[in-house]
C-alpha cells in the first residue's frame, strides 16, 4: 500500500450505528483526515455488510473521535460487548 501512515490504522466503534447514520464515534483518537476513505467492517454474519465511506468531517475530544461520513450507512454496525 502507498500513502501516509495513519495512527491507529484501525479502531473499534465506540457506540453502535444504525442504518442511515452519517456520524460514527470511534473508541480512540485517530489522525485520519477529511477526504480519506475508511472501511467499516461488518458486525453481523454477512460479509457484504462491510461499507466504505469518505470522511467529510472529524473531531476529537481527547479520548475518542467523531467522524462525519459522506453518505449514510446502509447497514447497522454493532459496538457492544
Amino acid at each position: 500500500m502507498h500513502g501516509v501512515q495513519r495512527t491507529p490504522v484501525w479502531t473499534y466503534l465506540d457506540s453502535s450505528s444504525l442504518v442511515g447514520a452519517t456520524i460514527i464515534t470511534v473508541a480512540e483518537v485517530v489522525d485520519w483526515q477529511v477526504g480519506e476513505m475508511i472501511a467499516i467492517a461488518p458486525t453481523g454474519y454477512a460479509a457484504q455488510e462491510g461499507e466504505h465511506r469518505t470522511i467529510s468531517a472529524i473531531s476529537s475530544d481527547g479520548s475518542k473521535s467523531t467522524i462525519t461520513l459522506d453518505q449514510p450507512l446502509t447497514f447497522p454496525h454493532f459496538a457492544e460487548l
